[in-house]
């Protein structure tokens, strides 16, 4: 019989992302716990009752705005048949933005790709918004899933800010309040292909001058987009 809190790997669940769960150890078709016939070989039938169910462990990474990460979440799982531990599919809400896929697709081996478990989860925190987010993912070896937690912090990215300077016709300043550099493209409203690029370090500002009366901008990272916006009446 399986082990509480875990599920038989032959399970037929999952979704775009993932690859397909190994198949069960001993003869074709034979369930999880149960003894092929008589023709199998005998070690298989033991090894198959023997085996226990992985053991999950719960994992946390923090992700900055658009960035990505490898995680391995099963380095803190365990599995009487470690050669075998793999990760099944991992589930995440529909309401975020994250991206996870189950890496690697292939690995360098001229085995079955069922052969050849997933490792890690490759996690895009994309365009999702600020915050901490709770999925789920499933170790399994070759008869048996284990349910795993695996907690996403996002962390926030605040916009630049770009403000006339009082009392300085043509000159803005340029606040990067983020913990990377922030690119701002800006040029006359209407005219983008006048634009000039002004790179603001992380935490720090800078001061830009034009000749002009209305300036539009877009900012960025080199990991994704920030904001857009116009700044009028900037000779006043």
């Amino acid at each position: 019989m399986p082990a509480a809190g875990s599920h038989p790997a032959s399970r037929d669940s999952r979704n775009g992302f993932l690859s397909r769960p190994p198949r069960p150890q001993g003869a074709q078709g034979a369930q999880p716990g149960l003894v092929p016939s008589a023709s199998a070989d005998t070690r298989s039938a033991t090894t198959a009752l023997d085996n226990q169910a992985p053991v999950t462990a719960p994992d946390h990474v923090t992700l900055d705005y658009y960035d990505v990460e490898h995680v391995h979440v099963l380095a803190n799982d365990t599995d009487d048949s470690a050669g075998d531990l793999g990760i099944c599919w991992i589930d995440i809400p529909a309401d975020t933005d994250l991206s996870a896929v189950l890496e690697p697709w292939w690995a360098d081996s001229d085995r079955a790709r069922s052969d050849d478990p997933d490792r890690y989860v490759d996690l895009g925190a994309e365009s999702a918004a600020a915050g901490t987010y709770e999925l789920t993912y499933y170790a399994c070896d070759r008869q048996y899933l284990t349910p795993g937690t695996l907690t996403v912090t996002v962390r926030a990215f605040p916009p630049p800010t770009v403000r006339r300077v009082d009392g300085h016709p043509g000159a803005l300043r340029v606040s990067n309040h983020g913990y990377r550099t922030v690119k701002l493209t800006y040029f006359r409203s209407g005219h983008y292909s006048e634009r000039t690029r002004l790179f603001v370090p992380a935490h720090s500002g800078r001061t830009l001058r034009v000749d002009y009366n209305s300036l539009s901008y877009f900012a960025d990272t080199a990991i994704g987009p920030l904001s857009d916006g116009t700044v009028r009446h900037v000779l006043r």
